[in-house]
Parts: C-alpha cells; sequence; structure tokens
C-alpha cells in the first residue's frame, strides 16, 4: 500500500511541477575545514548558466561565530563634544563655518533633532562647496555637491588594482584619513575593497576608495539589499534582509581627500561558533539552478564575509557573490547573499530582490 502511495504522489508531483522526481537544488552544510578544502573544484567546476571569473581569490577562516549586536555610546555628548570637530578637521577648517571670519560665504548651521537619539549636526558654506553631518549615531558625511552629483565611469575591486599608480597615489592620501576616521568611531579594523573612479558635469574627475569592516579578519559585506525594488505582489518580506554599513572616501585628480561617508557602525559581541556551513559548491549549483535557470550571470566576485541579517536579528557569516547580468553595475544592484546558519538566500538581480530557502 505504500508503494501505491508513494507513485500517485510522484505522479501529482510530475503533474505539478513537469520534472517527475527528481529533487530540487539544496544547499550542503559540511565542516568548515572541508568547505575550505573544496573551494578550488567549486571554482573549477563548470556551472550552467554561470560564468566564473578566473581571479576570484577566497579565504575562509578557521573559525567562524554568530554575534549579537551590542548597545553602542552616542557618538558625542552634546554640541561642545570634542569629537564633533575632530570630525570636522578630517576634512575642513572648521572656521570654514564661521559667518563672521567669512562674512560674504553663504553659509548655515542647521542642527535637528536636539535632545533626542537621532540628534544631528548640519554646516553648510555653498560658497566652499563644503557640508557636513554628524550623528549621535556615528553617521558622519563631509563632501561637496560636486562629488556626489558625478557619475560613475569606471569600477574595480582593488585586489585587482594593486599594481595601478593611479590607485596607489590615491590610497596614499585616503587611507589615512580613513583610518583616523575610524578611530573616532570606535577603532575597528577596514581595508579598501572597490576603487571607482567618477566623473562630474563639468567634467572633473573624483576617485573613490569603498571600505569594509572587518570582524574577526573577514569582511563586513560592503553592499546590502537598500537600492534592490521589492515586489509588492511577492511573499517575501519587504523589509530588506541585509544593510551594509558604508565607509566610502573620495580625492579629486590631485589626490586631495573630497569626501568622506561613515554609515551607523555596530559593536558586535561573539555568540555561538559554527560548526558547518554550505559548500561553496552546493551555493553555486543552487544559483545555477534555482534562482538563474534562465539566464547567464558573469561572476565577478566570490567571498566569505559576515553580514547584519535583519529578520534573524544578528551578525552571521555568508556566502557572498557579486555577478553581472543585464546590469552592468556590480556595486549596486547583482548579487546573493548566503546565510550561513539558516541557508536562506537572498537575491538581487538587476535591481529586483527575492528570496529562497536553500
Amino acid at each position: 500500500m505504500k508503494k501505491i502511495v508513494a507513485l500517485l504522489l510522484c505522479g501529482t508531483l510530475a503533474l505539478t511541477a513537469f520534472s517527475g522526481c527528481s529533487k530540487k537544488a539544496k544547499l550542503k552544510f559540511d565542516k568548515i575545514e572541508d568547505v575550505r578544502n573544496g573551494v578550488e573544484d567549486a571554482l573549477g567546476k563548470e556551472y550552467k548558466h554561470l560564468k566564473i571569473s578566473d581571479d576570484i581569490k577566497i579565504t575562509v577562516p578557521d573559525e567562524l561565530y554568530t554575534y549579537q549586536s551590542k548597545e553602542k555610546e552616542p557618538y558625542f555628548s552634546g554640541e561642545d563634544d570634542p569629537i564633533i570637530d575632530k570630525t570636522i578637521s578630517l576634512l575642513y577648517d572648521k572656521e570654514d563655518f564661521d559667518e563672521q571670519k567669512y562674512p560674504d560665504d553663504e553659509i548655515a548651521y542647521m542642527p535637528i533633532n536636539i535632545g533626542t537619539d537621532d540628534e544631528t549636526y548640519q554646516l553648510f558654506n555653498e560658497t566652499k562647496d563644503e557640508h557636513v553631518a554628524i550623528n549621535a549615531n556615528g553617521y558622519v558625511s563631509m563632501n561637496s555637491n560636486e562629488v556626489f552629483e558625478s557619475q560613475l565611469i569606471e569600477c574595480d575591486y582593488v585586489d585587482n588594482m594593486q599594481d595601478d599608480e593611479t590607485y596607489q597615489n590615491v590610497l596614499a592620501a585616503a587611507d589615512p584619513v580613513m583610518q583616523e576616521a575610524v578611530k573616532l568611531q570606535s577603532d575597528f579594523e577596514s581595508q579598501p575593497y572597490q576603487f571607482l573612479k567618477w566623473q562630474s558635469e563639468s567634467g572633473n574627475v573624483f576617485y573613490e576608495i569603498y571600505y569594509a569592516q572587518l570582524l574577526d579578519s573577514a569582511p563586513y559585506i560592503p553592499y546590502g539589499m537598500e537600492s534592490a525594488f521589492f515586489d509588492p505582489m511577492s511573499s517575501n518580506s519587504l523589509q530588506p534582509r541585509w544593510h551594509a554599513d558604508r565607509l566610502e572616501i573620495w580625492t579629486d585628480e590631485n589626490y586631495k581627500v573630497r569626501g568622506i561617508h561613515i554609515d551607523y557602525i555596530r559593536d558586535q559581541e561573539k555568540s555561538e561558533q559554527l560548526e558547518k556551513i554550505p559548500t561553496l559548491d552546493s551555493v553555486l549549483n543552487y544559483l545555477s539552478k534555482e534562482i538563474a535557470p534562465n539566464m547567464t550571470l558573469e561572476i565577478t566576485n566570490i567571498q566569505l564575509m559576515y553580514g547584519l541579517d535583519n529578520i534573524e536579528e544578528n551578525v552571521v557569516p555568508v556566502w557572498y557573490i557579486e555577478f553581472k547580468s543585464e546590469s552592468e553595475d556590480v556595486g549596486e544592484y547583482n548579487r546573493v547573499i548566503v546565510n550561513c546558519v539558516t541557508g536562506n538566500i537572498a537575491s538581487a538581480i538587476n535591481g529586483t530582490y527575492d528570496e529562497h530557502q536553500g
């Protein structure tokens, strides 16, 4: 009787899925050492619908953990906190916002949300094209409008740029400023991740280094899903599962720092050590068969990173994959993030968000 029931069930599945009794691709969890040993084989395999770049290098740490975000001290304690002036001096002379010293400049001082947890100080000198916003939760934005209104014209990973003279000159100017900035935050480690070239409407060129925060020597995800489109008809949550804490710095063609941006940086407390994570082969197999069966994806980057899962409310290791499809901007739109604890897979392809359970 059991065999008859099984055959009837299989027949029902065949009518539903038009694929007989074949199983869907699933993630395979294995010991971290075995996952590490299988990386090269996975990168050398062929997967339908996937083209994998030859220059991808993946590091799998010996130990991986989950983390819980900790309550963080406010970045400053009121308008007179010296850290505000120290932050401004990373890029500007505080006197540039002094109306008495520069009476002919268009200067504005706009504090907002004073007395709340979201207290923010804003200073603007439109004449000198200098803008500052510093928030109690650690958000810092200092930039010229010309930088932020520029168009992206080139983008590459810094691992591919080590012999590039322009990148080295930008790094020499930008890195001391970024390292001083993160010391003011909570003295965490960070490292360059991407190198970008921008051009303003007036034709001026700006260079940007996008940094990744480090957690146990592994990068924190540099790009989340903030820019993805959430289909209101989808059954998935409309809350972005993955956010990035952005760290960016710009220079001009003369290698003068012209902009800096730091999102709210969280503190983490180590929680549980992981014994097993998904293998790279099973992740790529799932991507090929379940997420992109009707597409061809050019995979440009694969890393084992950490990221904050906003739904699960913890920091976990993730497989982080960036690729090109119809959209060329690997920085914003095309990526897959795999939660190595739950097997949840979030994808953003051509700007559209989706979730899958591996």
